[in-house]
């Protein structure tokens, strides 16, 4: 496991105590994602988040999806322990007036 998936791991039990088989389980399947995840950013920061075929065509390099999947991963099991993270604060969305929209006058 990477450090930083032992760390969630040390973090989220000596603040929430998970005793329990089935919450160990999660939490272990949350760092394991989390592990994997960091894994798939490595090479595809390393390899590009594409790749050309021998035919020419450009696809996805595989490692988008694994590293989706195991974001994924790791967000359920933290939902399944109800420690969800926190939302991030709304966007306001749109140009606003800096940007030459607004009212004008």
């Amino acid at each position: 496991m990477c450090p930083e998936a032992r760390a969630l791991w040390d973090d989220l039990q000596r603040e929430f105590v998970i005793d329990d088989e089935a919450g160990r389980l999660l939490l272990l399947s949350a760092c394991e994602s989390l592990h994997q995840l960091r894994a798939a950013e490595k090479v595809i920061e390393k390899d590009g988040m594409t790749q050309t075929g021998r035919d020419g065509t450009v696809r996805r390099h595989p490692a988008v999806s694994i590293g989706r999947d195991a974001r994924n991963g790791m967000l359920q099991a933290l939902r399944l322990l109800r420690l969800e993270p926190e939302p991030s604060p709304p966007r306001r969305l749109g140009r606003g007036p800096s940007a030459g929209g607004g009212v004008r006058t």
